[in-house]
């Protein structure tokens, strides 16, 4: 049963890394989009799923369902400090968590480099910090108050965005087109995420393999390593899919030294927080987690100083 269930984690994680390719989220994309093009659509499709994942968890444990609920902190300096980290490694690595993966599914090999900098941040983080405390009083997540009237409102809204398009003729092809866009595709990550949450125990995510192994733990216990490598499978599936398939750019030094150290600078800001941007937007923030929507200010509002800074810079060369 259990090994039965981690596959059908696996799948769920699978899915999870193609729909993060085509759709293209990431919450630096999401802010340079705001910055350059005054749009929004990344940055809404990112809170959408948000809304999603956290609207199913909800109505999971109002049922009675076997599903956890994170707790989080109160806020504190940590939380902004973290956050402000997150933000950094993200803009020097050009992509957050998730943007790393989906540039990996564009062939994009540089990025490769982002993995070795979250390993390698989380152990100068651990070795310079010591053991992570807490940073601040645990608190429950506010909204489980209404778990059952948000969990069903969400579970009917999702429903009504899935199935009419699946009793059309044709419906399946059309969401194979819809998961080009990033309000489709942030939907499938988020039911995606929640299948892991249902099939593993936890809401996955790779940094999690990383995390382990800076604690001391096996690099195989629970088989995060197997997960990553199928996360990975699924965003390169997605890149081979697209019209013109997949397409290996050549390996960029600058570029890989970049993601090394946002990497890095991302891992020991999750030390701080703790917790990185995927996790923090599909579940912290609509959970009403303190330190979560803490963290996600200050990492928001980091990517934007600099995105702006960057936008300067061009005009004035």
């Amino acid at each position: 049963m259990a090994f039965l269930l981690f596959v059908l984690g696996g799948l769920c994680v699978l899915v999870m890394g193609f729909a993060i390719q085509r759709g293209a989220t990431c919450m630096v994309a999401a802010i340079a989009e705001v910055v350059e093009s005054h749009k929004s659509n990344r940055l809404r499709a990112l809170m959408e799923a948000a809304v999603w994942v956290t609207g199913a968890v909800l109505l999971a444990h109002a049922l009675g369902l076997s599903m956890h609920v994170p707790g989080g902190f109160a806020i504190s300096a940590a939380s902004f400090v973290g956050g402000a980290l997150l933000g950094l490694g993200a803009w020097l690595n050009n992509a957050c968590v998730f943007g790393t993966v989906g540039r990996l599914g564009n062939g994009e090999v540089s990025y490769a480099a982002s993995f070795p900098g979250y390993l390698v941040g989380t152990l100068l983080g651990v070795w310079v910090m010591g053991p992570v405390q807490a940073p601040g009083a645990p608190v429950d997540a506010p909204v489980l108050a209404l778990a059952l009237p948000i969990g069903a409102a969400a579970a009917v809204v999702i429903l009504a965005r899935i199935v009419p398009p699946l009793l059309r003729w044709g419906g399946f092809a059309q969401l194979w087109a819809d998961l080009q866009r990033p309000a489709a595709a942030t939907l499938v990550i988020g039911v995606a995420f929640v299948g892991c949450i249902f099939t593993l125990g936890f809401g996955w995510t790779y940094m999690d393999y990383f995390n382990g192994i800076a604690r001391g733990q096996s690099p195989m216990a629970g088989g995060p390593l197997v997960l990553l490598l199928v996360l990975l499978l699924g965003a390169a599936i997605g890149g081979a899919t697209k019209s013109g398939g997949l397409t290996l750019h050549p390996f960029e030094v600058k570029r890989a030294l970049y993601c090394f150290a946002g990497g890095a600078v991302m891992a020991i800001g999750s030390l701080f927080v703790p917790g990185y941007n995927d996790g923090l937007i599909l579940l912290g923030l609509p959970l009403l987690l303190p330190h979560a929507i803490a963290a996600l200010v200050a990492m928001v509002a980091t990517i934007t100083v600099l995105k702006l800074a960057d936008r300067w810079r061009a005009s004035a060369g």
